[in-house]
């Protein structure tokens, strides 16, 4: 146990960061992490204006368009929440996350984005 990038425990013993002499390298893991929040974000950003819109009765069409691309991702989702944390899946992985399908998330997150652009245009805020 060195410290160096080839030991991660030497300094942090969860392995969410890597230390040489002169720097430091966040993991994958710390990484997926800051998306998966950034995601909740997105996630409840939209989902705060449907609430709104719907509450004010406006942007009828949009809410409708939101709604659905909503429902498409989470269908598409690979995580049932009741499995919680024990889904394991084919390669041995807790997380369907791979360079290919980072890809897709971020296909996923560009979708709402571009729904919660729509819907404040809509609602004209």
């Amino acid at each position: 146990m060195n410290g160096t990038i080839s030991d991660p425990t030497a300094h942090y013993p969860l392995g969410l960061m890597y230390f040489d002499k002169k720097r430091m390298f966040v993991s994958l893991s710390l990484e997926k992490g800051r998306e998966g929040v950034d995601d909740l974000k997105y996630v409840y950003t939209l989902e705060t204006l449907i609430n709104s819109a719907k509450k004010d009765k406006i942007a009828a069409e949009e809410v409708k368009k939101a709604e659905a691309v909503l429902k498409e991702i989470f269908n598409k989702l690979s995580v049932d929440p009741s499995e919680g944390s024990s889904h394991v899946y084919e390669d041995g992985s807790l997380s369907d996350f791979t360079v290919t399908n980072a890809e897709k998330y971020d296909s996923y997150r560009l979708k709402i984005a571009e729904c919660i652009i729509k819907l404040n245009q809509a609602m004209k805020r």
